[in-house]
């Protein structure tokens, strides 16, 4: 999985697997979390493909987090 920064008020960068579908979010604090099962589609909306003025934390909100089973990881 590679690291991707994002610009964000909460969220510093994702990792993603596509194989896996496992979405990896690195928050500004605290450790990054694991959301399972996530489709490439809901990572392509995150990382606001095709969309001008998008909000990383808000299709973050609205889309994954309470959508999926999210698992914390250690940090680095």
């Amino acid at each position: 999985m590679a690291l991707t920064p994002v610009e964000s008020s909460n969220i510093t960068a994702v990792d993603y697997d596509a194989d896996k579908k496992h979405l990896d979010v690195h928050f500004k604090t605290g450790a990054p979390w694991r959301y399972h099962d996530v489709p490439p589609e809901k990572h392509a909306g995150l990382m606001g493909e095709g969309v001008e003025d998008h909000s990383v934390g808000k299709y973050f909100h609205a889309h994954i987090k309470g959508a999926h089973k999210s698992t914390k990881l250690e940090e680095d």
